[in-house]
């Protein structure tokens, strides 16, 4: 096992100066553990009213929750260890102590990697589920993003169990000019960020089908499903974008930028998944306006009958329509079809 007092490359003039990455890590990391404690309690609350209601909970999504929560509060106690080791620890010089916090060869350092590399990849086949509900239980639609998930979990464990099993063996490749953990995190990282932009390209495009499919055929201009279709994209956009931000400022040596970008990492894993079912939870649109949450209405024009009317198209139930001989059943085909995407979109979220 390293040493917590392995040792630290010099930082860059213009990264975070080293007395400042333990203590804003920790800050950055707690605030936000806060607010996913605040958001699991929500989203429990939210699943178990469902169950109550008659409504089908996957167990795969309620399961996913707890554990990424378990995983971010570990991440967030092995922060706190840092600190108080930090805090414990009687060493010589001020610079002795500040590299036993924030030590990237360290044992604390080392875990938050492990930690966040297992919470992202359950945070990554949440996203994949989804996808694979959206699509009407596709499971060819996921064989990509599946198989680029599972390289990035086994490239980003890789380097982060032989980091923290044996620093030399980083510090001797670097010496050599060889580096090859640091390719392999390169790696794992961005074949995150292609996991998360692809399976959110494939979402938007699901969802934006069976919108304007539904706004066709009622005649409305707006659906509420917009807003769920940019709550997802958001979710795999948001992480993307910040696993590629880490990837940036840690490729051009700005450690202790890295640093509370993988602290904060740690938390926005679990966040973003807890943060739709609350915001759907509590019928929260796109734009933070109150929108009707489960539950499309949609107003029939003439081609469906003869008189316009009301139809709710309620994600969790079928509704009935009727046509007439002018119609033709190809209408009521792309109905059922968008009434059938409606019900995997409330499964999913």
């Amino acid at each position: 096992m390293p040493s917590p007092d392995s040792p630290v490359p010099h930082l860059p003039a213009a990264d975070l100066p080293p007395a400042l990455v333990g203590i804003v890590s920790l800050w950055a990391a707690t605030f936000l553990y806060g607010i996913n404690v605040v958001m699991f309690i929500i989203c429990v609350a939210i699943l178990i009213k469902r169950r109550t209601r008659g409504d089908r909970v996957p167990w795969f999504l309620l399961g996913g929750i707890c554990l990424q929560f378990l995983l971010c509060t570990a991440h967030n106690g092995v922060i706190l260890g840092a600190g108080v080791h930090a805090f414990k620890t009687t060493t010589t010089t001020s610079e002795a102590l500040i590299e036993s916090w924030i030590s990237i060869l360290g044992p604390y350092t080392e875990t938050q990697q492990v930690l966040y590399a297992f919470n992202n990849f359950f945070g990554d086949l949440i996203l994949i589920w989804r996808l694979y509900v959206v699509y009407g239980n596709n499971w060819y639609i996921t064989i990509v993003p599946l198989l680029l998930a599972l390289a990035s979990e086994g490239c980003t464990q890789y380097a982060g169990l032989i980091t923290f099993i044996d620093p030399a063996v980083v510090l001797r490749e670097q010496a050599n000019g060889e580096d090859v953990v640091s390719k392999v995190v390169t790696a794992g990282f961005a074949m995150t960020a292609a996991t998360q932009l692809l399976v959110t390209l494939l979402l938007a495009v699901r969802i934006y089908t069976a919108s304007r499919s539904i706004r066709q055929l009622s005649g409305n201009r707006k659906t509420n499903y917009s807003g769920v279709m940019w709550m997802l994209v958001e979710s795999g956009a948001a992480m993307a974008a910040a696993d590629i931000v880490f990837l940036a400022v840690w490729r051009t040596g700005l450690e202790g930028i890295s640093q509370v970008v993988l602290a904060i990492l740690g938390q926005l894993c679990a966040m973003i998944p807890l943060s739709i079912v609350t915001r759907v939870g509590l019928r929260l649109a796109f734009d933070g306006s109150q929108s009707t949450g489960g539950m499309i209405s949609v107003s029939s024009p003439s081609r469906f009958g003869g008189s316009s009317g009301v139809h709710p198209f309620r994600f969790a139930h079928s509704g009935n329509t009727s046509t007439n001989n002018d119609t033709g059943t190809s209408h009521l085909s792309e109905l059922n079809w968008a009434q059938g995407s409606q019900k995997e979109l409330n499964t999913a979220v």
